[in-house]
């Protein structure tokens, strides 16, 4: 390592929860994607760690769009927002042979004097019919996947190396 150079922080690849049978797989060094048993057997919810913070004319698409489809949870001038992924996204984010039954955008949005920021902060994913808990390779798949479609980045070309200040 050159002088001024950064350490990577390390990587922390598996860690599971014994209790409630929670995993999580840690991916780009600190991008973490939870795999959560669900009480229907074989079924399991994939929360990935993305981020991308939508420009203004973006966001304001995004506020505006499909406002029967999703929910909002507000406090005060802070939202959460579930937004529905449609049929096509769902069908490109197979794993172990089973596609997603159910999956979700969510988005953190503030108004501050009229101004709207919204970030797209994780994607959630529910798929049912896996035999066990997927794998640390079969899940970097469907990270690698979201992260190409979210932040507009190949992963394995583009990789992150720090932090991403959220200013």
């Amino acid at each position: 390592m050159r002088r001024g150079e950064k350490a990577p922080l390390p990587a922390l690849p598996d860690i599971e929860e014994k209790d409630l049978g929670v995993k999580e797989y840690w991916y780009e060094t600190f991008r973490r994607v939870l795999i959560l048993p669900l009480k229907e057997k074989d079924c399991y919810m994939l929360s990935i760690d993305v981020y991308k913070r939508l420009e203004r004319q973006e966001a304001s698409m995004f506020l505006e769009s499909e406002t029967s489809e999703h929910n909002v949870l507000s406090s005060n001038e802070i939202f959460l927002i579930y937004k529905p992924l449609h049929e096509e996204s769902l069908s490109r984010l197979v794993l172990n042979g089973v596609k997603p039954a159910k999956g979700e955008l969510v988005a953190v949005a503030t108004k501050n004097n009229g101004d709207k920021r919204v970030e797209i902060s994780d994607v959630r994913l529910i798929y049912c019919g896996l035999k066990g808990v997927p794998s640390y390779e079969d899940v970097r798949s469907i990270y690698n996947e979201v992260v190409r479609v979210i932040e507009s980045r190949d992963p394995l070309k583009e990789p992150l190396d720090e932090i991403i200040e959220r200013s």
